[in-house]
């Protein structure tokens, strides 16, 4: 009598062996290291500026070859321009790191404010973008 081995793969073992093959790759490597750079580049100039909370202007919630996810909140304190007051502003870095994705070639997908605007559950914008 013979005897027949199977084998069976997960679904979680399928998806690392998918993340690995594409994590693995130079051009998403190149992508993903541009992306880290633009998002560390905001963050610098966001908290050097006039911004005061210690929470990040822009957060990458999700990256792949084709997609990315970013998050950031919808209103931020800042130092008024005579630096007197703290002050609430619209969080213009999120949209600076879209600005610099899209000359990546990365286009929005949808854009979902989220949260109910208040201390313990603010507004906060999830930006999808894709990649043809």
């Amino acid at each position: 009598m013979k005897k027949i081995i199977t084998t069976t793969t997960t679904l979680a073992q399928l998806t690392t062996m998918l993340v690995m093959a594409t994590a693995t790759t130079p051009i998403y490597a190149q992508q993903k290291q541009e992306t880290a750079n633009i998002i560390a580049q905001t963050e610098t100039e966001c908290h050097n500026g006039l911004e005061v909370e210690t929470i990040p202007c822009t957060l990458l919630i999700h990256e792949s070859p084709t997609t990315v996810v970013l998050q950031g909140p919808y209103v931020i304190s800042r130092l008024s321009d005579d630096r007197s007051q703290v002050v609430a502003a619209p969080n213009a870095w999120v949209w600076q790191v879209v600005d610099s994705l899209k000359t990546k070639g990365l286009t929005i997908d949808s854009i979902v404010l989220a949260g109910q605007g208040t201390a313990p559950n603010p507004h906060v914008n999830h930006v999808v973008m894709s990649k043809q």
